[in-house]
């Protein structure tokens, strides 16, 4: 969750920054060290995710991991938001309560996907017999011709 909260709240302040010297016309915050530290964490933050989604993907099946990761970056933007960078401190209590339903209903989707995927990991998988091996290995140089011959067309049409 750190570097996904990390590229939020760098994101947010490289472009909170950038509006105000938009809004006032003044660039001098640039003379400092800091607003490059900000825009080099956002970048270095963008490559840890890519890093991470890339490992995740080839250790997860992609319909697990992928709304895993997004509902994880959108959770501790959500935290973020609130914890780091303070944006709710002018909400009024019904639209917090509304907020936090949001992010509520974001966990509880992240927790049914996850039991999900470890109620399909402990149901027992069945053996293939030697019929079955026959079957899937017919099954899949049939698909893999299929998709051969398809890729071929579509070449020869120039699609």
């Amino acid at each position: 969750g750190g570097a996904v909260a990390g590229q939020t709240y760098f994101l947010s302040s490289s472009a909170t920054l950038v509006h105000a010297n938009i809004a006032d016309g003044d660039w001098s915050a640039w003379l400092d060290w800091l607003p490059y530290a900000i825009v080099t964490g956002a970048i270095s933050c963008a490559l840890l995710n890519a890093v991470l989604m890339n490992k995740g993907l080839a250790e997860f099946e992609a319909i697990f991991f992928v709304p895993m990761f997004a509902g994880s970056a959108i959770v501790a933007a959500c935290v973020s938001a609130v914890v780091v960078l303070r944006e709710t401190t002018k909400l009024p209590y019904w639209r917090m309560a509304v907020y936090w339903a949001g992010v509520s209903l974001v966990v509880c989707g992240l927790g049914i996907l996850a039991w999900e995927a470890r109620q399909a990991s402990a149901s027992p998988s069945r053996e293939i017999s030697g019929d079955d091996e026959e079957t899937a290995s017919v099954t899949s140089s049939t698909s893999t011709e299929s998709l051969r011959q398809d890729a071929e067309a579509a070449s020869k049409t120039g699609v």
